[in-house]
C-alpha cells in the first residue's frame, strides 16, 4: 500500500494498492473504522490520484494501451520505435500509440468519466482549494530528442482550457507542488535548465 491521502473533509483516506487482477488501483478506508474496499476499477492500472474539493469525487490518472499484449510466440518478436529516447533504465523500452488520460469519479459511482486526454506522458502535481484547476507537468517538446524542456500547465475544468504557466522561461523543467489557500499562487520545484541535466533544483514561486 502506498500514497495515502486522506479527504478534505477527513472522513476518508485513500490509498493506492494492489487489486486482485493485479493492477494498481485506488482503494478507500473510512477514518472511523471498517474493511477498505477498491475504488477504481480501470483496465491498466492507476498512477496518481487526488480528491476533489467537496471530498465527493476523485481524480484519476491511467493510461490506454501502456499494458503488454499477451503473445503465445515462444521467442522475442521486433519492436518498432519511433522516436530516439526509446527506452529507460528500469522501465525497458517505453510504449508507443499510448494515450493518456485524467478521469474523475464520484464516490457513489463505480465508473469514471474522461476529464482530459492526451498523446503524451503527463503527470497531474497539484488541484487548487476550489477543485476547479488543476496544475500538471509534461516534456514541452516531447517530439524533440533535444529538448529538454518540462513544462508546468494548468487546466480549467470549466472550459478545459489548458495554459502553460512558465511560458517566460520555455526551457525550464518545472513540476507544480502545491496551490496556495487562495488558489492564486502556486509554488513549483525544479531549475532553469541553463545546463540540461545539470542545473540543480530550486523552490520558484508563480502569482497566477
Amino acid at each position: 500500500d502506498r500514497h495515502p491521502l486522506l479527504s478534505p473533509d477527513q472522513q476518508w483516506l485513500a490509498f493506492l494498492s494492489q487489486a486482485s487482477d493485479k493492477t494498481t488501483q485506488v482503494f478507500l478506508q473510512a477514518v472511523n473504522g471498517g474493511t477498505a474496499k477498491q475504488f477504481s476499477a480501470e483496465k491498466e492500472g492507476v498512477s496518481y490520484f487526488g480528491w476533489q474539493a467537496d471530498s465527493q469525487a476523485l481524480f484519476i490518472q491511467t493510461t490506454v494501451g501502456a499494458k503488454p499484449k499477451k503473445t503465445d510466440k515462444q521467442w522475442p518478436q521486433p519492436v518498432t520505435v519511433s522516436r530516439v529516447p526509446y527506452k529507460l533504465n528500469g522501465v525497458g523500452l517505453l510504449p508507443e500509440h499510448v494515450a493518456y488520460e485524467l478521469r474523475v469519479q464520484r464516490l457513489r459511482q463505480k465508473t469514471s468519466r474522461l476529464v482530459m486526454g492526451r498523446e503524451h506522458e503527463f503527470e497531474v502535481g497539484a488541484i487548487s482549494p476550489d477543485g476547479q484547476t488543476l496544475a500538471f507537468t509534461a516534456e514541452r517538446l516531447p517530439d524533440d530528442p533535444n529538448d529538454f524542456s518540462q513544462a508546468t500547465y494548468l487546466l480549467n475544468l470549466a472550459d478545459q482550457q489548458v495554459t502553460m504557466v512558465n511560458d517566460q522561461l520555455p526551457q525550464a523543467a518545472l513540476s507544480p507542488e502545491a496551490f496556495s489557500a487562495d488558489g492564486k499562487q502556486l509554488l513549483l520545484v525544479g531549475s532553469d535548465n541553463h545546463l540540461p541535466n545539470v542545473s540543480q533544483s530550486h523552490l520558484w514561486h508563480y502569482d497566477l
